[in-house]
């Protein structure tokens, strides 16, 4: 008699769902276990004025699976010794993945990491690990076990600072320098902060904090004349590039007023 088939259906609790072919693992047993990806957002951590960590931030999701005795937890290997695990890139992110031949009347242990980056480099870790995992028990029928898995996104981190020395050359008598500070998603500017500087404060260094790791900032600068208004070409653009949390970027912006 042919042995009896359990379908165990996991959902990620993040966005969207698209089905695409399975992918199969290997353990001595007949259960099979179906996982379908849904994306939620995680939120920020200090000014939301710059894009949050959502899908569109994940490169790749690893789904390892483990197996739970006795209260701990060890990894599924695959009769070659190697652990199973699938890994589901940024076309694959809302996927079914199917990991076949799994014991019955077992628990499992299902865990998910999103990565920003290619690779699996800690530093790219943009899930809660401590909070993306569910555990499921594999019965010993065909019925169907539902359990939702979320799949926790981390806070968009805000304490990088851009540091930019600020000068003027030429003849034009200007009164004021005023600077924009916006961040670049793509080819689009979100304003983030605004300056006055008076004429005679220049040269000057400014600083701008509480800024996105992995995230392009632009200061736009504008000299003013005695009535406030915008002298023309009299104006310069910088593009500062934020590598990570703690990161303190610092450059130059001169401004030519002819």
């Amino acid at each position: 008699m042919k042995p009896i088939r359990t379908m165990l259906l996991l959902f990620l609790v993040l966005s969207g769902c698209a089905q695409v072919s399975p992918l199969a693992r290997h353990e001595a047993g007949g259960a099979t276990l179906t996982l379908t990806p849904r994306y939620l957002s995680g939120g920020y951590r200090g000014q939301a004025v710059v894009p949050q960590i959502d899908v569109t931030s994940v490169n790749h999701l690893v789904l390892e699976l483990n197996r739970v005795t006795a209260q701990e937890e060890e990894p599924v290997l695959t009769t070659g010794g190697v652990r199973v695990a699938a890994d589901l890139a940024r076309s694959e992110l809302s996927s079914s993945i199917t990991f076949e031949h799994l014991a019955r009347n077992t628990t499992y242990r299902i865990r998910a990491y999103a990565y920003r980056n290619a690779g699996t480099d800690p530093s790219d870790l943009i899930s809660v690990s401590a909070e993306s995992y569910v555990d499921v028990e594999v019965g010993d029928d065909d019925r169907p076990a539902l359990s939702p898995l979320t799949v926790k996104l981390t806070a968009t981190p805000f304490a990088a600072t851009a540091r930019v020395a600020l000068s003027a050359t030429g003849s034009v008598l200007f009164t004021s320098l005023d600077l924009g500070f916006y961040s670049l998603a793509g080819n689009t500017e979100t304003l983030v902060a605004t300056r006055s500087l008076r004429a005679e404060d220049i040269p000057s260094t400014v600083s701008f904090g509480n800024l996105q790791a992995m995230t392009t900032y632009r200061l736009k600068a504008q000299a003013k004349d005695l009535n406030g208004q915008a002298i023309a070409g009299a104006d310069a653009q910088l593009d500062v590039a934020v590598v990570n949390e703690t990161d303190v970027a610092t450059a130059g912006l001169q401004v030519s007023v002819p």
